[in-house]
């Protein structure tokens, strides 16, 4: 009897406060497959200062050129100065702040070569393979209408399909996001890889569930 596959309605968004943009990483070290948090956050914190910081120093040039907010006379600078507090320390820690979240959470997917077993999120769930239907990569719109792309873990329990967030990302592109992990999980583990996205140039057609090929 031919194994179940994934139905639109099986799809559904897990996302939640850290959603990220970082790439993980995949590890073999001959006996375990890992998928984990990129090691250095240096260079993308300074990247995020440095453009935040630009953007800022334009807004403060034309504020002060154009005497916005001169009626507050030198309290103004007061204002300019949280604003700017605001701007560039805001995303920096809520960037460490999810970085933090992935690391807690990791290894986010370690697979034993030994025992053919599959642990999710710092070990706080482990399968035998054969209850893994797929690692899926997933962009679906919320319920906002934006488009979010999120890795998943689908396995069996009981007669339906459960899903399990691994990680999250803002860009609706999920082949840009998560094709390459698929590609090379699902060429190190034997697991199932599968892409599920809107169709249409602007993602805005019905989804599309595709099993990719072990050679992929």
């Amino acid at each position: 009897m031919e194994e179940p596959r994934l139905s639109t309605d099986d799809l559904r968004l897990l996302g939640n406060f850290y959603s990220n943009g970082f790439s993980l990483v995949i590890v073999d070290d001959g006996n375990n497959v890992r998928l984990v948090p990129p090691e250095s956050k240096w260079f993308p914190l300074l990247t995020m200062t440095g453009i935040i910081s630009a953007f800022y120093a334009v807004f403060l040039y034309f504020a002060v050129t154009l005497d916005i907010g001169a009626q507050l006379g030198p309290a103004i600078w007061i204002v300019y100065a949280a604003i700017g507090l605001i701007a560039i320390a805001g995303p920096v820690v809520g960037h460490l702040l999810r970085l933090r979240f992935l690391q807690r959470n990791s290894p986010q997917l370690d697979f034993d070569r030994r025992n053919g077993t599959l642990s999710v999120l710092a070990n706080r769930e482990t399968f035998e393979s054969k209850s893994v239907h797929c690692l899926l990569g997933l962009s679906m719109r919320d319920s906002h209408g934006d488009a979010n792309s999120e890795l998943q873990i689908i396995v069996r329990d009981a007669n339906r399909f459960r899903p399990i967030l691994i990680t999250t990302d803002l860009s609706s592109f999920v082949r840009r996001s998560f094709g390459d992990t698929l590609a090379r999980f699902q060429s190190l583990t034997g697991l199932q890889a599968v892409i599920a996205e809107p169709k249409g140039l602007l993602k805005g057609g019905p989804i599309r569930i595709e099993y990719l090929d072990a050679e992929a």
